[in-house]
């Protein structure tokens, strides 16, 4: 798979017409771009690092280790740094206790994304 489906843009909110169409009430929701991101984390290494891509992941080795969710706090603040976001826009969705990650970032786009981490 190319490395362009590793980040791919999420699904904007719903606008308040289609809201209106589902009987849905909406008070001040705005579309805000967001993005996921598919990672394999290599918990327990020697650096922290972004090493780039791995099929249809990010492949991601930090230091800290896989106990108490120290691994995946490392991961959060290594990839805010990165994509120039912070950290409490960064969420795991899933994979919370797995070495296969997808990631949520608010704030930018897939592209953005794309281009921060330098991929194509």
């Amino acid at each position: 798979m190319p490395p362009t489906h590793i980040v791919q843009d999420e699904e904007p909110a719903p606008s308040a017409s289609t809201a209106r169409m589902a009987n849905v009430r909406l008070s001040g929701l705005a579309a805000v771009a967001a993005c996921r991101i598919r990672l394999k984390v290599v918990p327990g290494s020697r650096q922290d690092v972004i090493a780039g891509p791995l099929g249809d992941s990010l492949k991601i080795r930090v230091s800290a280790p896989p106990e108490a969710g120290a691994a995946n706090a490392r991961v959060c603040e290594l990839l805010a740094h990165a994509l120039n976001v912070a950290v409490g826009d960064i969420e795991i969705v899933s994979g919370h206790a797995s070495a296969h990650k997808l990631i949520r970032v608010q704030g930018i786009s897939a592209s953005i994304a794309r281009t921060r981490l330098g991929l194509p």
